[in-house]
């Protein structure tokens, strides 16, 4: 089962790409592609546990700063 939740996660990853690219300019759009470095962390923490270090939550606050600052620049 968890090769197939693997797929099924790529698929819907791909399919979300897809469309945000449908639908955005790749400039505005990428950038977002760095929440996976913010969200994966946090998941991790959530749902099984893990440490989360205060490097991992300086990188990720920095993530989310420059992503607001680029999606405010437009």
């Amino acid at each position: 089962i968890a090769v197939i939740s693997g797929f099924a996660a790529a698929v819907l990853a791909a399919t979300s790409w897809l469309l945000a690219v449908r639908y955005f300019d790749v400039a505005y759009a990428y950038p977002f592609m760095a929440l996976s470095f913010v969200f994966v962390p946090f998941l991790g923490w959530l749902l099984f546990g893990e440490a989360l270090s205060w490097q991992q939550m300086a990188g990720s606050a920095l993530i989310v700063g420059g992503i607001t600052i680029h999606a405010l620049a437009r």
